[in-house]
């Protein structure tokens, strides 16, 4: 059931990039997304893994850094984040410094190494929810050949201050 939630998220976010210009791409590249595309680890060390806490702490107002680490060789230059509330569809947050629609500007994104950070300023009661990351790798400069892997799931749990 995990894996299905995840697929969906992923296929949807995807078809929501397909019609994007170029500047908001990896290298500048276009984009045009097909399930086929999401699959496969074709190409993949078996090794390599992604890395998130199970669970996080905030209290209200404070400010939460997620991490999610790459390890086991590979580039890890790309990462995406995700937010999954309670009776709701998963939900884009963010790749870089590009937001999904309706995302506050607390939300934001950095990097350090094979590490990337989903930091959340301010925090709100609504933050609390499963967070994921997706990280894809780019094997070749044609269509198609990008290797994605998914993170853990990080659970936030805000506190009253």
């Amino acid at each position: 059931m995990a894996w299905a939630l995840l697929f969906w998220t992923l296929l949807s976010f995807c078809a929501g990039k397909a019609g994007k210009t170029t500047s908001q791409w990896p290298s500048g590249q276009q984009k045009h997304w097909q399930p086929a595309h999401i699959l496969g680890d074709e190409g993949l060390s078996t090794q390599q893994v992604l890395t998130q806490p199970p669970s996080q702490s905030m209290s209200l107002g404070q400010t939460v850094k997620l991490s999610c680490t790459g390890s086991g060789g590979g580039s890890w230059n790309y990462f995406s984040w995700y937010r999954h509330l309670p009776g709701q569809g998963p939900k884009f947050l963010l790749y870089g410094s590009s937001k999904g629609e309706g995302i506050p500007d607390r939300f934001s994104g950095s990097t350090s190494g094979t590490t990337n950070y989903l930091n959340i300023a301010n925090a709100q009661a609504e933050d609390e929810a499963d967070y994921y990351c997706l990280s894809w790798e780019r094997k070749s400069n044609t269509i198609h050949s990008d290797i994605f892997r998914w993170g853990g799931q990080s659970k936030i749990f805000v506190l009253p201050p």
